[in-house]
C-alpha cells in the first residue's frame, strides 16, 4: 500500500516504497499521512504483520466463535461451548467497533500448532480493556511450559516468557485498566522495546525482573506450541478477564514503526 504526499491511498505497493517516500520519518505517517483514514486491513498490510486477529474478522456459528487470521494461516476458535467469549456488536471502549468479552473463568480462543513464530526478532501487539493484561495473544507448550505474553506488575506493563522465569517491565509506562489500551513489545534480537499507547521504553527504562536483557525473547521461546487469546492453556490453565479487539505478530523491529503502528491503531479504534 502506498500513500501519496496528499494523504490519499493510490495503489498497492510494498511497504518499503512508502518508507522510502517518507525518507525514513515514520512519524509522518501519523501526522500527515493518516488524515484520510486507513482500514484495519491496510494497517496490517502496511506494518508487516505475519499473523493478525480482530473482533471484526470473526465467524460465529452457534456456540463456536472463530477469529480468522488476516493472513489466512492460524484461525483461533473456542474448543467447547463453555469456552465461547461474548460478542459485542459495538463497544463504547473502542470507537463503536465490535469486541469480544472473555469472562476470566473459562473463555478462550486457541489454535493448536507447532513452533509458532520461532524467529529471533519481531513484535507483538494487543488491544484490550482489562484489569490484568496477560496471555492476550500467547504461545504455549503444555509439556514444557514455554509461552510469551503481556502482563501487569505493580501497575507497570511488560512481557514474560519461559515459565515466568524471564520477565521484563517498562519502568515509566503505567497501565490504565479503565480504558482501552494498545500494548506492544518488540525485539531486534539484541534490544527490547515495550510500547504502551504510543510511548516506548527501552534500554535503561526497562526493568529486568528475571532473565537477561539480550533481546532474544523470540529465540528463547523456541518450540512454542498453541496460540491462544484469553488464557494461558497448559497443565494448569490461567484465564483472564478482558474486552478484546485486536492481536497480532510480525517481523518488523523498528521502534519508530512500532510507535507509528500503535498510533495508527489508536486512531482506528478512537483511543
Amino acid at each position: 500500500m502506498f500513500i501519496n504526499p496528499n494523504g490519499k491511498i493510490t495503489t498497492q505497493q510494498g511497504r518499503g516504497d512508502l518508507l522510502n517516500q517518507l525518507g525514513g520519518k515514520q512519524n509522518l505517517i501519523i501526522t500527515d499521512y493518516l488524515e484520510s483514514g486507513l482500514t484495519l486491513q491496510q494497517i496490517i498490510d502496511l506494518f508487516g504483520f505475519s499473523n493478525a486477529w480482530s473482533s471484526e474478522n470473526l465467524t460465529i456459528a452457534g456456540t463456536t466463535t472463530t477469529a480468522n487470521d488476516y493472513k489466512g494461516v492460524h484461525n483461533l476458535a473456542n474448543p467447547g461451548a463453555t469456552n465461547q467469549p461474548t460478542f459485542n456488536p459495538t463497544s463504547a471502549n473502542f470507537g463503536g467497533k465490535p469486541s469480544l468479552t472473555f469472562n476470566g473463568i473459562d473463555d478462550y480462543l486457541i489454535k493448536n500448532t507447532a513452533n509458532f513464530n520461532n524467529v529471533n526478532s519481531g513484535f507483538q501487539i494487543d488491544i484490550f480493556k482489562s484489569v490484568q493484561p496477560r496471555a492476550l495473544c500467547s504461545s504455549d507448550n503444555a509439556t514444557n511450559g514455554r509461552y510469551i505474553n503481556g502482563f501487569l506488575n505493580a501497575g507497570k506493563v511488560g512481557f514474560e516468557f519461559v515459565i515466568i522465569t524471564n520477565r521484563i517491565t517498562a519502568n515509566t509506562l503505567v497501565f490504565n485498566s479503565n480504558v482501552g489500551n494498545v500494548l506492544a513489545w518488540s525485539s531486534t534480537g539484541t534490544d527490547y522495546v515495550i510500547s504502551l499507547n504510543g510511548t516506548s521504553n527501552s534500554g535503561a527504562d526497562l526493568n529486568i525482573i528475571n532473565g537477561a536483557n539480550n533481546g532474544g525473547w523470540f529465540n528463547d521461546v523456541l518450540l512454542r506450541d498453541n496460540i491462544s487469546i484469553g488464557a494461558r492453556i497448559s497443565s494448569a490453565p490461567i484465564y483472564f478477564q478482558l474486552e478484546w479487539v485486536f492481536s497480532g505478530v510480525g517481523t518488523n523491529t523498528s521502534a519508530a514503526d512500532l510507535n507509528a503502528l500503535t498510533l495508527a491503531l489508536k486512531k482506528y479504534y478512537s483511543l
